[in-house]
């Protein structure tokens, strides 16, 4: 935990705190107790004997039961009172004092039951990316899981995505019952504590999110991770932790074997296969026509894609990765409506006629630019517009979908990438790889045919999909990052202050920097290229001699 702690600038406390189940955290709760009893009626009166025979009950338990409004007028007289205290759940506690240090105690049992002190090493090769169509990739996770459970070990099986642990807990259940446990955020307490302490003391398949990595399981031979490109392996706890790190900490000091799930790898993942570091099964065989088309602006659909959807008497999935109808331009402004708090680009909805930020959930219901006031233009189109032009163009059918993202576990016989370029859009070193990795799903979900609408047909990366040579895009992207002092060669920190300190910056951490001036916020923005922990090191240094100057420091910000 410390080693883990220190590449994001965390106490180990703290970091261990965040990943616990809150289950196991001491909380504070407002309960009510009994106060005076004088003069009820038939209804109160129950209301506080039941509350006597408990000593202590939960408001919105009360409230439940008996009805807000009553629990309301009984505090509001003094009949019901009510408090915060601190509660946790209830343990049973043993006190021991050795006569001796903990460790010369613990090698002393190990020697008696005739466990002898040795280095545990890596034996071949422990660490494999699967890149496999998610159905086949899970029903490689299950058997493995499987055999694991029946020669006496562990399997810690961690996902980005909950819907996919409702799949393969489906699947392994048959096979092994009650072998299977889960411990996530959709389990109650109860549950949630007993799937823990019971995977300590028998072999176990445990599946969860990140709140089930430090479960003690016995006997850990396998830790898997599903899901390794999706959004969700960076938390939001933690300071951005992210999950592919964690895991390959974990199985380093486990000596497990370590699995990478993916239907399309992110470059990091797949670094560790060209140093020779881990092995890859992929890319999955048997792909889809891909042709690319060429579409001009403000089009949606083109007459291609009209005239083979039309004809086509399957099913049809139409992909474009924007929510809503379109982005929102100012013309005052010259440039898209932002969030006032964030700075991402508003999505208008004509459905639900609002302008809202989808990553911190700000409305506006002016449908106005924030900034200026002034009256807004449509820009570009997401699904609502889509909709809109399929039934225009060539009318709704059952057997169309409509999506921003592959529907897990289903597949087409064709789809329809509408807007490809637009993830292209996105102010990041890994746009190139967001869209490689959409392209990959959409391709995946497709049976017989993938239509991609560009507005950018000469763009590269389209044409490794025409030509369906996938692993090309990885060697020349890396080749790239690693030309730019970008991830996964180097980490990447964003240091904003209130005053230039790029001097302080080159002379203490890197000569990679980027400069720019936050117009929003009023602050200047640093973006700089750290390598290995001696980089962090120097940050947390220049953080602790600047802190009077510097206002946010931020690892892994894109």
């Amino acid at each position: 935990m410390r080693e883990l702690s220190s590449d994001y600038l965390l106490p180990a406390g703290i970091l261990f705190f965040k990943l616990l189940p809150a289950v196991f955290l001491w909380k504070e709760e407002e309960v009510i107790t009994a106060g005076g009893s004088v003069g009820l009626d038939a209804f109160s009166a129950s209301v506080l004997e039941y509350v006597k025979a408990r000593k202590e009950v939960k408001e919105s338990t009360l409230s439940r039961r008996f009805g807000k409004t009553v629990i309301d007028t009984l505090l509001r007289k003094g009949i019901l009172k009510s408090h915060r205290k601190w509660t946790t759940q209830a343990v049973e506690e043993n006190y021991y004092r050795l006569k001796v240090s903990l460790g010369e105690a613990l090698s002393e049992e190990l020697k008696k039951n005739d466990f002898p002190k040795r280095e545990f090493a890596r034996t071949g090769d422990r660490i494999l990316l699967l890149w496999e169509r998610r159905e086949k990739a899970l029903g490689e996770v299950a058997r493995r899981a499987i055999s694991t459970l029946r020669e006496g070990g562990s399997s810690l099986i961690l996902f980005a995505d909950l819907g996919e642990l409702t799949a393969l807990s489906q699947m392994l259940s048959r096979e092994v019952g009650k072998g299977v446990k889960e411990i996530h955020s959709g389990v109650s307490p109860k549950t949630l504590m007993k799937n823990w302490f019971s995977s300590c003391k028998e072999p176990t398949i445990l599946l969860g999110s990140y709140i089930a990595s430090l479960c003690p399981l016995r006997d850990l031979r396998l830790i898997a991770l599903v899901g390794e490109s999706l959004p969700g392996v960076r938390l939001k706890v933690g300071g951005g932790l992210d999950l592919r790190k964690l895991t390959l900490m974990l199985s380093k000091k486990t000596s497990a074997d370590l699995l990478f799930v993916s239907d399309a790898p992110s470059v990091g993942s797949y670094l560790l296969v060209k140093t020779g570091k881990a092995r890859l099964e992929g890319p999955p065989k048997n792909l889809p026509e891909v042709e690319i088309i060429k579409r001009e602006a403000g089009e949606v659909l083109t007459a291609k894609v009209r005239d083979e959807v039309s004809e086509e008497r399957g099913s049809v999935l139409f992909l474009v990765p924007k929510q809503g109808y379109s982005y929102a331009y100012c013309p005052r402004c010259d440039s898209p409506a932002a969030c006032p708090f964030c700075g991402t680009f508003l999505t208008y909805s004509r459905k639900e006629g609002t302008l809202r930020c989808i990553a911190c959930k700000y409305l506006n219901p002016d449908l106005s630019c924030p900034e200026c006031g002034g009256d807004l233009q449509e820009l570009g189109f997401g699904i609502e517009k889509v909709v809109q032009e399929v039934e225009r163009w060539v009318g709704i059918r059952k057997s169309y979908h409509f999506a921003t993202h592959p529907p897990w576990g289903r597949s087409f016989d064709i789809v329809a990438v509408l807007s490809a370029d637009m993830l292209l859009s996105i102010p990041s070193y890994r746009s190139k790889e967001e869209l490689f990795i959409y392209l990959c799903r959409a391709m995946l979900h497709a049976r017989k045919k993938v239509f991609i609408q560009t507005l950018l047909s000469r763009e590269k990366t389209f044409a490794i999909f025409r030509k369906k040579n996938l692993l090309s895009f990885y060697e020349r992207e890396l080749e790239e990052r690693k030309k730019h002092h970008l991830p996964p060669f180097w980490r990447l920190v964003l240091i904003k202050t209130k005053r230039d300190i790029k001097s302080d910056i080159l002379r203490e951490l890197s000569p990679h920097i980027r400069t720019s001036l936050n117009v929003r916020e009023g602050v200047r923005e640093y973006l700089v290229s750290l390598r290995g922990r001696e980089g962090i090191r120097r940050l947390k240094r220049l953080k602790e001699a600047l802190s009077g100057d510097i206002i946010e420091v931020r690892l892994d910000p894109l």
